[in-house]
């Protein structure tokens, strides 16, 4: 999530006690589209409804859960090596008192604005790689969105909103780095 100063939305796990950043990321339900999933999950672990996708890479990210992370997995995650991810560039459009950690099921402790380029050095280690591709994928459309003023703009007519079901977003443009600017997202 961005916000109009172009700076990423990071928070704080409340189950991690070395103080690593991360952005918000979440199960998607049997039969969710992906893009809705993110746009859920976000709501649910930071209160945020004044949020767009305006941006997505379009391959998957993955990476593996170390042994010690795996040896620590209860339940269902036993029988997973890792994650496999799908990035979508959302854009906040409120105010920070919108943004409220005190979820029901809260995943996090604290919260700040930060550069994108500055969180591969900030997450776990063993998410540092795909860190790295979301920060080299979205770093140039950031800056595209930061150029033409489009994070400066407040909700637009027929941008697809949280609750507005994020499927069928056609590409305004490819990127030369795998990502794209979805229509009627960044240009209104």
């Amino acid at each position: 999530m961005v916000n109009r100063q172009g700076l990423v939305f990071a928070a704080q796990r409340v189950d991690d006690s070395k103080n690593t950043w991360q952005m918000p990321q979440g199960g998607i339900d049997e039969g969710e589209d992906p893009a809705a999933a993110a746009l859920r999950e976000l709501q649910e672990e930071t209160s945020v409804s004044s949020a767009r996708i305006v941006g997505e890479i379009d391959e998957w990210l993955s990476y593996d859960f170390p042994t010690k992370v795996r040896e620590k997995l209860y339940g269902p995650w036993t029988r997973y090596k890792g994650q496999k991810q799908k990035w979508y560039l959302i854009q906040f459009y409120g105010s920070d008192g919108e943004i409220n950690l005190e979820t029901e099921h809260k995943e996090f402790k604290a919260w700040a604005w930060k550069p994108l380029e500055e969180l591969p050095q900030s997450v776990v280690e063993f998410k540092a790689d795909v860190y790295s591709r979301v920060a080299e994928r979205f770093g140039p459309l950031i800056q595209q969105l930061q150029h033409n003023g489009e994070l400066m703009r407040r909700q637009a007519p027929g941008a697809r909103l949280l609750k507005g079901q994020a499927h069928g977003a056609r590409p305004l443009e490819r990127q030369a780095h795998g990502a794209r600017l979805l229509k009627g997202q960044a240009h209104g």
